[in-house]
């Protein structure tokens, strides 16, 4: 899914929007395409090689978009902090929010 760049959205949240979906379709090609595959002949037909390596690239996707939804959500909260305060301010409140973490 493209979103267009001429909508009312700034490039950054696009980009990051864009990047999501990439990372969904990762996660079907590395994930979702042969745990079908596996479920429809009951049992591994793609070789050890491959089981291996999508063994270990298997939580990429995945972490991937987690980051990725959260670098979205801190980016929109400054937006949101920005509007209301100085940047200063929202940087101090930002490093307080992540020290506590």
């Amino acid at each position: 899914a493209v979103v267009s760049t001429q909508s009312t959205g700034d490039k950054v949240t696009l980009f990051l929007v864009n990047s999501l979906a990439v990372a969904d379709l990762v996660m079907l090609i590395i994930v979702y395409m042969p745990m079908w595959s596996t479920l429809l002949a009951k049992k591994w037909v793609l070789g050890e090689g491959l089981c291996g390596l999508l063994g270990y690239f298997f939580p990429v996707p995945a972490v991937y978009e987690v980051m990725n939804v959260f670098i979205i959500s801190v980016y929109r909260f400054w937006l949101i902090m920005r509007t209301r305060r100085s940047q200063e301010e929202v940087v101090v409140k930002l490093v307080k929010t992540f020290l506590i973490l």
